[in-house]
């Protein structure tokens, strides 16, 4: 069949030429002309490919290279603006590449595949063009492409805390953490679907007027579906997730830890906990601090599940509407929360003065919990004593008594010869 329509064709140009030679040049010049117009779009199509590393968006660029791919990297999604209004992100899971749109006025349309999303229906020619032209840089380069100076991908600064490991001369490992507030790495364009680790260090804690430094992490992810809310409902999603952290951690130290507990002087109660726990437990001795911690993570966590700030939409009619909302209805997911460290901003010499007082306060539980004790075992043999019929049976307990208590708190032969003496009453 093509054999016949290209015969077909060359015959009919033939014929042309010969009756009617005129409109055979016009015919090969406007072929000529259509040639030279799109042969350098067939060779930017070809060589682009080729040229992925230089024309890569970088959103750390100084220099304001020219850029046209964005690269969106498995478990991340990327915003595309126009304007400095999203118009459609791209987002890359395990199922596939998805591109949602934002029409203009609405809120957005539904998340399509890329070849379902390339393949629709009554596009225009150039649209069809742009994005046939699309798929095929993504699937040979892995890049997606946008149309330069018209748009570009969202970029934005994301300080954050980064965990670095090194080693003392003695092979210890010490974790710290550093601040990641400018340099290559500072900017980003993208947000990630993906569980990822968010470091946080909040200074100032006050318990009960004492200042503390809290070490902590939180499992975090941005859900698909809401990257335009992640980006654009707040300043971002960053600034969000610092600022609902810093106010819910410092709610629940103040209100759900004590002093002591903090500083590890733990109380009698806590301790019986503990010897109770060791008497019963028939698996390997769990630290009480680490699962104090455990639980501290876990109303920390409760807590940012119920946090959420007034936010304004604008309805269809154009009338703004508030109401709460959650992380969560902004894109933020936590998945766990965990304090790795909870200490003392106390110089030497007040650590050790608070010390001090605590132990003697400490001392002083434990001399009043004695005296109670001695008080109950004095009220149950006087108890005893008056049940005995017999008054010199009971006359001689007592003594008894008496010379056992001289001989316990006898620390001289004073003592001793005391003793002694009161025995022989």
């Amino acid at each position: 069949m093509k054999v016949v329509i290209i015969l077909a064709g060359l015959l009919l140009a033939g014929l042309t030429s010969f009756f009617f030679p005129t409109l055979a040049i016009v015919l090969v010049t406007l072929l000529l002309a259509l040639i030279a117009f799109f042969t350098p779009f067939v060779v930017f199509v070809a060589l682009t490919p080729l040229l992925k590393e230089r024309l890569k968006h970088d959103p750390n660029s100084q220099d304001g290279k020219f850029a046209m791919f964005a690269e969106v990297k498995e478990g991340t999604a990327m915003c595309i603006i126009r304007g400095g209004e999203p118009i459609y992100t791209i987002s890359n899971n395990r199922r596939g590449t998805y591109v949602r749109v934002f029409p203009h006025g609405e809120e957005s349309s539904e998340a399509l595949l890329l070849k379902k999303f390339v393949r629709q229906k009554n596009l225009k020619p150039w649209v069809w063009f742009w994005r046939r032209y699309q798929q095929y840089i993504y699937e040979t380069s892995g890049l997606f492409p946008y149309i330069p100076f018209f748009t570009e991908p969202y970029s934005y600064p994301l300080p954050r805390l980064e965990q670095v490991t090194a080693k003392r001369d003695d092979s210890v490992e010490l974790v710290d953490y550093r601040q990641i507030s400018d340099g290559p790495r500072y900017r980003t364009n993208h947000v990630r679907h993906q569980v990822f680790t968010w470091y946080f260090v909040y200074r100032s804690v006050d318990i009960q007027k004492i200042p503390f430094t809290v070490i902590g992490s939180a499992q975090v992810s941005i859900r698909d579906d809401r990257v335009r809310e992640a980006l654009f409902a707040t300043d971002s999603w960053n600034i969000l997730l610092d600022m609902a952290l810093r106010e819910v951690v410092r709610s629940v130290l103040r209100s759900q830890i004590s002093l002591d507990h903090a500083l590890g002087v733990i109380g009698g109660n806590l301790k019986d906990e503990r010897e109770e726990s060791r008497a019963k437990a028939s698996e390997p001795e769990k630290d009480l601090v680490e699962s104090d911690m455990l639980r501290l993570g876990q109303m920390i966590h409760s807590a940012l599940k119920k946090y959420h700030i007034e936010h304004t939409d604008l309805t269809q009619d154009n009338r703004s509407s508030t109401k709460p909302k959650t992380l969560e209805e902004f894109g933020l997911v936590i998945g766990r929360v965990g304090i790795n460290d909870l200490t003392d901003e106390l110089s030497q010499t007040e650590r050790a003065k608070f010390f001090a007082a605590a132990i003697a306060r400490e001392e002083g539980r434990a001399a009043a919990l004695r005296g109670m004790g001695e008080a109950e075992a004095a009220k149950a043999l006087q108890s005893a004593l008056m049940e005995l019929e017999d008054s010199d049976l009971a006359r001689e307990i007592v003594k008894g008594r008496f010379f056992a208590e001289g001989l316990r708190n006898s620390n001289a032969i004073e003592g001793l010869a005391g003793a002694l003496t009161q025995r022989t009453l």
